[in-house]
């Protein structure tokens, strides 16, 4: 399975947190993740709001 197939929403993954990861965009992730509200259940990460997520819950 590839991970965007793990994604809820694909079409948006290019801006979810694991994919800036994977491009070494640290300072957009730093930017999405100042006071984090959900994480993500598949990789973890955690953001301020739950579209920069694959698998968003609640924190």
């Amino acid at each position: 399975m590839s991970e965007t197939e793990s994604c809820a929403k694909p079409g948006e993954h290019k801006v979810h947190m694991c994919q800036l990861r994977a491009e070494g965009k640290l300072e957009e992730i730093d930017r999405h993740s100042e006071d984090p509200k959900f994480a993500c259940n598949r990789c973890g990460a955690e953001a301020d709001e739950s579209g920069y997520l694959c698998q968003p819950r609640e924190l």
